[in-house]
């Protein structure tokens, strides 16, 4: 399980932090936006009822939860990515099949990258990835787009993915100022060692209209 105050990797968070202007209050808005968060991939099965009609589940997924303030005016632009893999990777001798990828613009961060790759008994955070300007500047989940990321001791991979839906799902947030779209995405994991592994996903890409206006 990923442990934001465990895992987040703290030399990526010194990089960012050294993009920025520092003053006082600079570092009092990183102590007001403390955030803890969580996130964990593996199966979920059991049994539900629909109509009388007992259907058993086997499914992958990804659970998350946060603690802490979360104020939507203070981000300018994120994207939160989830992954399974349809069968394991081996990367230098482990095996992973769960990969969350993070890249965001904030009012404390003008550019930063977490996230984290993992298997049955293995976390690595991300140390390196993709910049969220590079993605989609806009917000709006593009129809393909790639990201290309590295864990903390392993090899660069790229993910290219393809959204499934026709159209994301989006919502308001921040009296509607703010806004966020989800889609499930299909993944192609690739790595030197690995070759090509598919997989499928959920991207959520969140953006602040008073920065970026329709």
């Amino acid at each position: 399980m990923y442990h934001s105050g465990n895992h987040l990797d703290a030399w990526s968070v010194g990089l960012a932090m050294a993009e920025m202007p520092w003053s006082i209050q600079y570092f009092r808005d990183l102590k007001n936006q403390n955030q803890c968060r969580i996130e964990q991939g593996g199966r979920l099965s059991g049994t539900v009822m629909v109509d009388g009609e007992a259907e058993d589940l086997d499914l992958v997924g990804i659970r998350d939860h946060s603690w802490g303030r979360r104020d939507w005016a203070f981000i300018s632009r994120y994207v939160w990515i989830l992954i399974t893999l349809e069968k394991p990777v081996t990367l230098n001798s482990e095996s992973f099949q769960y990969l969350c990828f993070t890249s965001v613009r904030y009012g404390t961060f003008s550019r930063l990258v977490s996230g984290w790759i993992s298997g049955s008994n293995v976390v690595r955070p991300l140390v390196f990835g993709t910049g969220v300007k590079d993605i989609a500047e806009d917000g709006i989940i593009p129809e393909t787009f790639d990201v290309d990321c590295q864990a903390r001791g392993l090899e660069p991979v790229r993910l290219h993915f393809k959204r499934k839906n026709a159209n994301a799902v989006s919502w308001m947030m921040n009296k509607n100022r703010f806004e966020v779209n989800e889609a499930f995405v299909d993944v192609s994991f690739q790595s030197s060692s690995s070759g090509v592994v598919g997989g499928i996903g959920m991207a959520e890409f969140g953006y602040n209209l008073e920065q970026y206006p329709r």
